[in-house]
């Protein structure tokens, strides 16, 4: 071939491969497009969509995440700058690529509303039931089920202000949405009496502490799984009780839980 034809075959080759690259890039700018039209739903959205989002990055996407589990879905995407580091200028660089999607909210509104009319007693409501009210996460949802176990039923519902990291502002949200009293549905008042006579024999049934073993020591007053272990490891290496106020010398039990428990436990003839 002569230097003429090679030159020939050089420019088309450079042309073909121009076309190439110019059918490529416009596939990418199509699919790029249709990327930036897909809005991201703040209310449905994870940590990890939410990150994708110009301006937030993984420290914002969970406090999104958080402020709506909290609170409830967003009713407008203003309301993002309501979430602790969200800024007006974040908000700014988001629009166009963000959505509250109206239906999904108003689903969500319609399943709390149904939720919220459910009222959850303190008293039998397991940590994961706990955990869904406002104002009560994963810590105080386990603190409130360890105060119950430990000193008993709350008699009202100002008593959970008695738990540890529950504050009179997180006991105002939870108002009508909580209840110490079993529903009619769960205790037909034939059941309620049965109980009333189950819980009067126990009481006036003193447990052994020298023969009882851990699952009864566990339903005194004041006695969990730990201390029932600990009274029973006592008395293994120490011989039977001589005195109920042998109590204080297991590790773990004070003077006055021994004194509250004086009239529910014995130790023999």
């Amino acid at each position: 071939m002569d230097s003429r034809g090679k030159h020939l075959l050089g420019a088309a080759l450079m042309l073909s491969l121009l076309g190439g690259t110019a059918v490529w890039g416009e596939e990418a700018t199509t699919a790029t497009k249709a990327a930036a039209a897909v809005q991201i739903n703040v209310n449905t959205a994870n940590a990890k969509t939410l990150e994708a989002l110009r301006g937030i990055g993984e420290v914002k996407a969970k406090a999104i995440v958080a402020y709506r589990e909290k609170n409830g879905p967003f009713k407008t995407i203003e309301d993002l700058q309501k979430v602790l580091g969200v800024t007006a200028k974040d908000l700014e660089q988001m629009k166009g690529k963000i959505t509250v999607d109206a239906a999904a909210t108003e689903e969500q509104t319609a399943s709390a509303t149904a939720a919220a009319t459910t009222m959850v007693n303190i008293n039998t409501a397991n940590a994961k039931a706990l955990e869904a009210l406002p104002g009560i996460g994963e810590t105080k949802a386990k603190a409130i089920v360890a105060h119950r176990e430990k000193h008993g039923p709350f008699k009202t519902i100002e008593d959970v202000k008695k738990v540890s990291g529950v504050t009179a502002k997180d006991l105002e949200q939870m108002k009508g949405r909580i209840t110490v009293e079993a529903a009619a549905s769960e205790t037909s008042a034939a059941g309620a009496m049965a109980a009333a006579d189950t819980a009067a024999t126990a009481a006036t049934t003193k447990v052994n502490l020298n023969t009882a073993n851990a699952k009864a020591l566990e339903a005194l007053p004041g006695i969990g799984n730990v201390k029932a272990k600990a009274i029973i490891a006592y008395r293994d290496k120490n011989g039977p009780f001589t005195t109920v106020d042998d109590l204080k010398k297991v590790d773990g039990i004070s003077a006055k839980l021994t004194e509250k428990l004086k009239e529910r436990v014995t130790v023999g003839e």
